[in-house]
């Protein structure tokens, strides 16, 4: 899980042109930057919060009531805002703010970069689907109060990791000189909902962001989620088993793997964060594969290859490069573009490049070498 709320300190505070009690304040350890008080210091010790995350109602954050209060989740929404052509992403939040959840000894023995998520009991904005229940014949009933309700596993899947790409703020050893020249390619970051579909040791799995939604034996998910059953789990609003159905997911992983593999793809279509990309029908696009046996993720060939073979399309192609960008002012440039429809698109993701399979993450890094970089034009 992301670290939401973090022990940081302030590098700068930059002057914000016209505004005379707020400046714009950098971290020493992390390449976010925010809009803050002009009290705060230089090196002084904050929280620091991220954007798209929930603080919960507490009189520590009232002061927040009306401005970020949320009724769709109960909470405190922390969102980025753009100030004078400056963005800020998130809040920043000092002892004086939470010192009735944090007493004053423990606050002291905080270090930099001491993760405060669960303390603060900070959580993330999800684009998770809600739980859509299905009208049960007779017949069905009757089986199961014979035989026993069959249960998904709690949880997401214990044997691929969560689809939740690295953001590059939290990474600044990237700008080091031993990154510059390294390959890497970029493709378009699809806003919409993740998901994954799993074939593991004679089952088929579907799964949303956090949670497992079907798990069946390969012979009967074939029956259930063929081409023809595509119409039935739309009417339902099931869009992750409509599109297993739509795209013949089962038969073609196992017909082209022949292994227990993980394809992970963002589904995006009407009705789904907004639609930018204007579907005019729900899709999916592929950014992962991963072969559950040998716990490694394929790089951009062996993703492109099955995509051409299955017919799924994969997110969208940027270029093969080398690393050369040297501050986050660069890859926020870089970020920047517009979808096929002329929308702003919501940023790239950047990969290594190697010849067969993904490397190991490094420090910080999700689950492989990789990163995602939000265009700034998109988020406010």
């Amino acid at each position: 899980m992301r670290n939401l709320a973090t022990v940081q300190i302030i590098k700068t505070i930059e002057d914000i042109p016209g505004k005379d009690r707020i400046g714009y304040v950098s971290f020493q350890k992390v390449e976010w930057k925010v809009i803050g008080d002009k009290t705060l210091k230089a090196g002084e010790k904050v929280v620091y919060v991220e954007y798209d995350s929930i603080l919960p109602v507490n009189p520590a954050f009232e002061f927040l009531r009306k401005r970020c209060f949320s009724e769709k989740y109960q909470g405190f929404k922390i969102g980025a805002m753009r100030m004078s052509g400056l963005v800020s992403y998130g809040l920043v939040l000092t002892w004086n703010n939470i010192k009735d959840i944090i007493p004053q000894s423990k606050w002291d023995a905080y270090r930099e970069g001491d993760d405060l998520t669960d303390i603060l009991k900070v959580q993330k904005v999800e684009d998770d689907i809600p739980v859509v229940k299905i009208k049960k014949s007779f017949l069905q009933r009757v089986f199961e109060k014979i035989f026993g309700k069959k249960k998904v596993p709690e949880g997401f899947l214990p044997f691929v990791s969560k689809s939740d790409e690295t953001r590059a703020e939290t990474l600044p050893w990237l700008f080091d000189e031993k990154y510059r020249g390294m390959n890497v390619y970029t493709t378009v970051k699809v806003d919409g909902q993740s998901g994954t579909f799993a074939i593991h040791r004679g089952r088929f799995y579907i799964a949303s962001r956090n949670q497992v939604i079907y798990a069946e034996k390969i012979s009967k998910a074939l029956r259930e989620l063929k081409p023809a059953k595509t119409e039935y789990w739309q009417k339902y609003g099931l869009t992750f088993m409509q599109m297993a159905s739509k795209y013949d997911a089962v038969r073609k992983m196992r017909d082209y793997f022949h292994a227990d593999y993980a394809i992970q793809f963002e589904q995006a279509g009407p009705r789904i964060q907004k639609n930018p990309m204007a579907l005019a029908s729900c899709q999916i696009f592929i950014f992962n594969v991963f072969d559950i046996t040998n716990r490694h993720y394929l790089n951009w060939e062996g993703i492109a290859k099955f995509a051409a073979a299955s017919e799924i399309p994969t997110v969208p192609f940027v270029e093969k490069t080398t690393f050369h960008w040297g501050s986050m002012d660069d890859l926020y440039e870089y970020s920047k573009g517009n979808y096929d429809n002329g929308h702003i698109r919501e940023g790239v993701v950047i990969r290594a490049d190697v010849d067969s399979f993904m490397p190991p993450p490094e420090d910080k890094m999700h689950a492989m070498w990789s990163f995602k970089v939000i265009n700034p034009d998109y988020i406010c």
